[in-house]
């Protein structure tokens, strides 16, 4: 049971749902949207605060949209 477990791949683990049927990951670190990672995110993005293209204004740390 426990060698299973352990074999559970990456991509398993990223889909795994609540007990409620929602996706348990947070929002996209890029874009800023919810269900899927930064790796896997499509969208070019830009930050207006940082000037950079590493990430959304609206995913932006230095913005105060995160919690310290």
């Amino acid at each position: 049971l426990i060698a299973a477990a352990l074999k559970e791949t990456k991509g398993q683990r990223e889909s795994r749902t609540s007990k409620t049927g929602n996706k348990t990951m947070g929002p996209c670190y890029q874009c800023g949207e919810a269900g899927h990672l930064r790796r896997n995110c499509q969208k070019a993005v830009w930050c207006h605060k940082c000037n950079m293209d590493s990430h959304a204004t609206m995913a932006c740390k230095k913005s105060g949209n995160f919690k310290k």
